[in-house]
């Protein structure tokens, strides 16, 4: 499967794995998924490691653009993205975070320390929430 999408509940963790070859379109459904999901709020992370495909500007900004579009303006979770340590990957990486603004959290991983730093700071095992917390009743969560 070129895009993998996984949802963890426990760490409020959303991982998309991608491997070539793999369509634009499928990395679109993914944030419509995690909207669908009402996990907004989750920390996001893209791990583009295994693919050799570096989109061009315009899909990263149409990608960007979609995104803002799904959000309706609410405030999406980190989103973290492991690219791989070449030049072309990590310019494309650099692009990503420039067009996605100032307010929002993307941060672009270069090696397995960084990856592992950023799910510590925004992926932790959280314990369970009393049944009637307001972050329950914002999700729509019975």
């Amino acid at each position: 499967m070129p895009i993998e999408y996984q949802r963890d509940d426990g760490r409020r963790l959303i991982t998309v794995t991608m491997t070539d070859p793999f369509a634009f379109e499928d990395l679109l459904n993914q944030t419509d998924r995690q909207w669908a999901e009402q996990a907004w709020e989750y920390a996001a992370f893209y791990d583009s490691r295994a693919s050799k495909h570096i989109p061009p500007a315009s899909e990263i900004q149409q990608l960007v653009t979609h995104t803002r579009v799904v959000g309706g303006g609410r405030l999406r979770g980190p989103v973290g993205v492991a690219v791989p340590p070449r030049p072309d990957a990590v310019r494309g990486g650099l692009e990503l975070a420039k067009m996605s603004g100032p307010l929002r959290d993307v941060e672009i991983l270069l090696s397995e320390a960084q990856v592992e730093a950023w799910l510590k700071r925004n992926a932790r095992r959280r314990g369970p929430e009393p049944p009637d917390s307001p972050r329950d009743a914002d999700a729509g969560i019975k």
